[in-house]
């Protein structure tokens, strides 16, 4: 009975090891979409250009975001 039950024990552990590493394969997988979608959905940060006494100067406009 010995056998049988440390067979058992090391098929739990098999099992439950393969689940665990399945888990967080699917979660790394899960997190990787996750990041693409937020990217596309996110609007990139925009820049505006204007000249002001000859100097072209760069301004984050961050009030405005883009509506898709």
């Amino acid at each position: 009975m010995g056998y049988i039950d440390r067979k058992v024990e090391w098929c739990t552990y098999t099992v439950g090891a393969f689940v665990q590493v399945n888990l967080l394969l699917l979660k790394e997988a899960f997190m990787r979409i996750w990041e693409v979608r937020s990217k596309w959905k996110t609007p990139q940060t925009k820049f505006i250009t204007f000249e002001t006494w000859g100097d072209t100067e760069k301004t984050k406009n961050s009030e405005r975001k883009t509506k898709r």
